[in-house]
């Protein structure tokens, strides 16, 4: 079994800056050990330069170049390989999380769950940030 903690997978693909507020909400929000490993296709990503700054401030952060393909399930597949702790999440590199709903998937997690997702949807399936949480 893998140590107790977290291993976040982000796919990005040229989000450059915006991906500061992306990785510093979860990095403040998470209570429990965490790797966060930033997969990119690309050479020429803008977001090389985002990321060396953050992955200088904290060594959680590590970034890896797709080994597999250029598309975002190739780059969960390169993450997976280097995933240190028990638990994984694939995390969208969009998905801002300032109230800490992945604590509450660990959590769950914790308490016996297999599965645990999570749904940026409302219960009226309009877009937004609903705080649905589902064991499968």
């Amino acid at each position: 079994m893998k140590n107790r903690g977290i291993t976040i997978i982000i796919p990005i693909s040229f989000n450059g800056p915006k991906l500061y507020p992306v990785i510093s909400t979860l990095i403040f929000t998470i209570t429990t050990k965490y790797q966060i490993i930033a997969v990119y296709d690309h050479d020429e990503d803008v977001s090389h330069t985002t990321l060396d700054r953050i992955i200088c401030s904290n060594n959680n952060v590590t970034k890896l170049k797709n080994k597999y393909g250029k598309d975002p399930i190739t780059a969960v597949r390169t993450g997976l390989d280097s995933a240190k702790y028990e638990y994984v999440i694939v995390w969208m590199s969009y998905h801002l999380d300032p109230e800490g709903k992945l604590n509450k998937m660990i959590e769950i997690m914790n308490s016996g769950a297999n599965l645990v997702s999570a749904n940026r949807f409302s219960s009226r399936y309009s877009h937004g940030r609903g705080s649905k949480l589902k064991l499968i």
